[in-house]
């Protein structure tokens, strides 16, 4: 029987290691990482890019948005996975760009536009691709591009998706749904 682990997602860069011993923790952070038979991972997303990588013994979900890229949670991704041996990356369906975007350059932003310079465009205002800056990472591990599957599907854009910018734009600054991504080995 599979069971789930969850986080306490909190747009930071921790990555968790589940094994049987702490499945059953309450555990905080943005992304999770098991290498044991009958463990299945879940994250929560609205608009940020759920990311699932798989090697050849190991799987890993991590919850990709502009603060948990900022806070650095991929560049732990190589001190928890053998990024040499990915065999499969999944991105899931997130806000496109053309969506993400900020007419206040507030000090996140900024610090995003400094750190991820190839994934932001325009001035008033700015787009944010989460995509973009995550392709920064797949290039530094060397990740095959045939080993890459991406559902380029915007959040914003799909009413059938639940969308944190959407519903905030709408007057409903709360959601009552997220989209559950899983993986298992």
């Amino acid at each position: 029987m599979q069971e789930s682990v969850k986080l306490r997602q909190v747009h930071g860069g921790q990555i968790v290691r589940i094994t049987a011993h702490n499945m059953h923790d309450s555990h905080e952070g943005d992304g999770l990482v098991t290498q044991e038979p009958g463990i299945t991972l879940s994250i929560y997303t609205a608009d940020c890019l759920p990311l699932s990588i798989t090697t050849s013994h190991e799987v890993g979900l991590f919850h990709v948005s502009r603060k948990t890229l900022i806070a650095g949670l991929l560049e732990k991704v190589p001190d928890v996975m053998d990024a040499r041996d990915i065999q499969k990356i999944e991105v899931g369906p997130h806000i496109c760009a053309e969506h993400f975007s900020f007419a206040v350059l507030g000090p996140d932003i900024q610090k995003f536009a400094a750190k991820f310079p190839t994934a932001v465009y325009g001035k008033d205002p700015l787009h944010i691709s989460l995509l973009a800056a995550l392709t920064t990472y797949l290039e530094q591990w060397q990740v095959l591009k045939e080993k890459i599957s991406v559902d380029n599907t915007c959040t914003y854009e799909s009413l059938d998706l639940p969308s944190y910018r959407r519903e905030f734009e709408k007057g409903n600054p709360t959601l009552k749904e997220q989209i559950i991504t899983t993986i298992a080995i």
